[in-house]
């Protein structure tokens, strides 16, 4: 029995959709920790934590347009492996940085690999944008993790003089 295009789709979509927005917990997760570690610059980290748990719910609200059967799932270039993956070395990041601590410069050279990976992998192109509002979404996902990108690399150019030692901040 051949399925319909669009259960076809529901079912395509819900587990990609999932692991998108556990993706989005993680690095929320990684950048929690460094809010917690890195004091001097805990606001900078907790805002992009908040930010990640935002673009979860945005890709929540995705995954019911597509379940509704309102936007259709386009499959995305980015397999379910490839974030199950990412995933997993967000988790053991986390446990590493609150095991062994990390310098300011390590964490925003990571964070930058987390977001910049985000954008070359097009991790959010999975909808099969024909209208003006599934356009918006898409560009939506992709304009914040640009945003966080520009904004790493701002901070990293502010603090400069800072961070050129790279003073590792250990766990209390």
């Amino acid at each position: 029995m051949t399925l319909p295009v669009e259960k076809r789709d529901q079912l395509i979509a819900g587990p990609y959709t999932r692991l998108l927005a556990e993706h989005e917990t993680a690095v929320a997760s990684v950048y929690e920790v460094l809010a917690n570690l890195l004091k001097d610059s805990a606001s900078f980290w907790r805002g992009l934590a908040e930010e990640e748990l935002d673009h979860r719910r945005l890709i929540e609200a995705i995954d019911e347009k597509f379940h509704d059967g309102e936007w259709a799932f386009k499959r995305p270039t980015v397999i379910t492996k490839g974030i199950a993956e990412a995933i997993e070395w967000l988790e053991a990041k986390s446990r590493d940085v609150e095991s062994n601590g990390i310098s300011m410069r390590d964490a925003l050279q990571a964070a930058l690999e987390i977001e910049v990976g985000m954008i070359e992998r097009k991790f959010f192109e999975v909808i099969a944008a024909d209208t003006p509002e599934m356009k918006k979404v898409v560009s939506t996902l992709a304009a914040y993790t640009e945003d966080h990108a520009k904004r790493l690399q701002a901070e990293a150019a502010r603090l400069k003089w800072k961070i050129t030692g790279s003073r590792r901040v250990r766990p209390t």
